[in-house]
């Protein structure tokens, strides 16, 4: 049989991209050095309706699991991250040899630009046939492993905490969006193992979104909805920059390990409370 990992996909906007400086990190060991045991595929795009499209993050392969070899321009120079690096260390520590890492994200985009019936860019064909489908199975092609039998963390929802309209469409959207990949990857749509970081009410009580309890309110209604699949991650106690949107360079890191624990615990609980190695592609 083909042994095959199982695929933690990092999605979202900036936040999931990753705005950390690894080097500053004092609070996880190791943070800043690459682990060649864990597989890893980014993709990034830089803005959220870019004209072509284009996927921006220039190191396209396979690497060991770390911040960023190549710059990407203004705050995303060399060595610098998102939650990934300690996420996907903590569910390899917890589950030696059974993930690879993947990593999705859009700048500065809110659910319109998520949802499966989006049109990606304005005159194109739609986003999730175009851009996310193809960057999934191309990231599972890349690292061996399989969505399926992994899960998906979701960091995202600041830039709809902006708008009145799509903080009230917020619930309808990601529900939308996760039906769709469930729906593609697993036995029920609904079996898919989600952790979605909660609004930080520090970003509401600064002022720097306007319609945050909706999406806050949204967040948790999707959660609950399948509370045995998905966990909503509490980030409120973590400094954020000064922009009050982004998180402090160690807040990364323990997101990071606050998500991992989660799915693990979600996927224990599943299995029963055994987890071991992935043999095939189921």
């Amino acid at each position: 049989m083909v042994m095959t990992r199982r695929l933690l996909l990092v999605m979202g906007q900036s936040n999931a991209g990753g705005l950390c400086i690894a080097a500053n990190v004092n609070n996880y060991t190791n943070f800043a050095t690459p682990d060649a045991s864990i597989p890893f595929v980014s993709r990034g795009l830089l803005a959220a309706d870019p004209p072509n499209g284009d996927v921006l993050d220039p190191v396209s392969g396979v690497r060991g699991l770390g911040p960023r070899l190549i710059s990407m321009g203004g705050s995303l120079g060399v060595g610098t991250c998102g939650p990934e690096v300690s996420m996907g260390k903590e569910l390899h520590r917890m589950m030696p040899n059974e993930w690879a890492v993947g990593q999705i994200w859009i700048d500065s985009s809110d659910m319109d630009k998520w949802k499966p019936t989006t049109v990606y860019p304005n005159t194109g064909p739609p986003f999730w046939h175009a851009t996310m489908l193809t960057q999934i199975e191309d990231i599972q092609r890349k690292t061996q492993s399989s969505l399926r039998r992994g899960a998906v963390a979701w960091l995202q929802g600041t830039s709809d905490a902006l708008s009145a309209p799509l903080a009230a469409a917020y619930l309808t959207n990601i529900t939308a969006l996760f039906n769709a990949i469930g729906a593609r990857y697993c036995a029920n749509a609904s079996d898919l193992v989600i952790s979605v970081d909660r609004l930080s009410q520090v970003s509401i009580t600064a002022g720097a979104v306007t319609d945050g309890p909706a999406v806050q309110t949204a967040e948790a209604s999707f959660v609950a909805v399948k509370p045995s699949r998905r966990a909503l991650i509490n980030e409120d106690d973590l400094a954020l920059r000064v922009d009050n949107l982004h998180y402090a360079d160690n807040s990364y890191a323990t997101v990071g390990v606050r998500h991992a624990a989660a799915i693990f615990q979600l996927i224990a609980a599943g299995a029963g409370g055994m987890v071991g190695p992935s043999i095939g592609l189921r």
